[in-house]
């Protein structure tokens, strides 16, 4: 609200200036109704003129109300919620209303002499500024929370009584959770829920699974409505019964080994077919000595005593109970020694073959002595196999030495067709009993016992 301003010829009282009180209208004289009183013979009084100044008193504002607002340094205590009781709110500060404030209404005027004196006239006081101040509404409590509060009752403490005196005993120690009861205690679960996830529902597995169910359902229809009915025919035949190899030391001693078969229409009458089979034989350009399986028709293995017994004359029993009988084979040897009729060697003489028994024996002292023995017909018994025609110089076996090996011999008449014999202890701890048809055959077959 807009006021003027007082002129700047008047001195502004100050506020603690009192305002001088004018004279009563009781006490001026009274004015004739007929016009202003003029004493005789002077001039018509006017009435004095305050010489006090004329105080304004500035319109004064009211103020808000101050509200008084909680320290801060005031603690609230922790109130602890019961799971049944509704959380306490804390009171929040009254704000004050705009409204309130702007319903104050000031009145203001400017005093001046002229309305003092006017207002004098109408028999009213002085007026100056009029300023209304509304009623506000009662302050709220500025109390703490905790002091509406009902106060919670203590448990009641345990007392103890010693000799007479009671006495308040002191809150019990609380300890601290082991590291073991932490671990043991629940963790609380989150409260954001997480969806599961969600899985394909063809995947691998589940195609194998139709794979595996389409095949054994195609399987199981062509087995009961497709399949033809057709019962196999079981067949029996003999189960190969294996029979150890009695010759696999002397096949593993020699570097080329065969079998051959022995007709049965040979025998100590007529050895012309076995002389056939023998001769038949080829041995390869870097074989010395061929080791051969002698075999029957029917390809069983011959013994040293059955062949003994079919082309030789005589037979020591004495030997023949010392020998590893089916240990027993031929051996066929390249001659390439040979000699004239008057004994001098041949240097371009075609290559030969020669035939030689080996068999296994037990007791080398014994079959030493049996051979000795057999040396009386030995020249005769084997004159039909080892193809000896001419008749020999020597009336006796006579001692021949060969890498440490005693040999006994007979030369018909030179050493290119002789009877050999040697016990020779080989390279596999055996020892075999050699006869050879020559000189050269019994030393190869000597080398390749010793394995050189």
């Amino acid at each position: 609200m807009a006021t003027n301003p007082p002129p700047s010829n008047l001195p502004i009282a100050k506020d603690s200036e009192s305002t001088p009180q004018l004279p009563s209208p009781a006490s001026l004289p009274a004015r004739p109704a007929g016009g202003p009183v003029r004493p005789t013979g002077g001039p018509v009084s006017q009435p004095p003129k305050p010489t006090a100044p004329v105080v304004v008193p500035a319109p004064t504002i009211p103020k808000p109300p101050l509200i008084a607002a909680p320290s801060p340094s005031t603690t609230i205590p922790p109130i602890k919620s019961s799971p049944t009781a509704p959380p306490l709110v804390p009171p929040r500060p009254v704000q004050p209303n705009p409204a309130a404030t702007s319903n104050i209404s000031a009145k203001s005027s400017i005093r001046t002499m002229e309305s003092d004196i006017k207002s004098i006239g109408q028999g009213a006081p002085a007026k100056g500024v009029e300023v209304t101040i509304p009623s506000s509404p009662p302050l709220p409590s500025t109390g703490q929370p905790s002091d509406r509060l009902p106060p919670k009752p203590l448990p009641p403490s345990a007392s103890i009584s010693i000799a007479g005196a009671e006495k308040r005993s002191v809150l019990p120690n609380i300890r601290p959770l082991s590291p073991q009861q932490v671990k043991d205690k629940p963790v609380p679960t989150s409260a954001i829920a997480v969806p599961p996830k969600k899985t394909a529902v063809f995947n691998r597995w589940t195609l194998i699974a139709i794979v595996v169910l389409v095949v054994v359902a195609g399987g199981g229809y062509w087995f009961y409505f497709l399949r033809e009915d057709i019962t196999p025919v079981v067949t029996s035949s003999p189960t190969p019964t294996s029979t150890p190899d009695f010759l696999k030391p002397l096949k593993l001693i020699f570097a080329s080994s065969d079998s051959v078969v022995v007709p049965d229409l040979a025998s100590l009458d007529d050895m012309e077919p076995l002389n056939l089979v023998l001769s038949q034989v080829v041995l390869g350009e870097s074989s010395k000595n061929l080791f051969l399986t002698p075999e029957n028709e029917t390809g069983e293995p011959v013994t040293f005593s059955s062949f003994v017994s079919r082309f030789l004359v005589n037979q020591n029993q004495s030997l023949l109970d010392n020998v590893t009988d089916k240990r027993f084979g031929l051996v066929i040897s390249r001659q390439q020694e040979k000699f004239d009729d008057l004994g001098k060697p041949i240097t371009d003489a075609e290559p030969e073959t020669r035939t030689a028994l080996i068999v296994e024996i037990t007791d080398a002292v014994v079959a030493r002595i049996a051979m000795s023995e057999w040396e009386q017909t030995l020249s005769d018994d084997l004159a039909e196999l080892f193809q000896i025609t001419e008749a020999s110089e020597q009336d006796i076996f006579e001692n021949n030495k060969y890498r440490d090996v005693d040999i006994r011999f007979m030369n018909f008449p030179y050493p290119d067709r002789s009877i050999d014999y040697a016990l020779v202890s080989s390279a596999n701890n055996n020892t075999y009993l050699v006869i050879a048809s020559s000189r050269e055959q019994v030393y190869s077959i000597v080398d390749t016992l010793l394995g050189f």
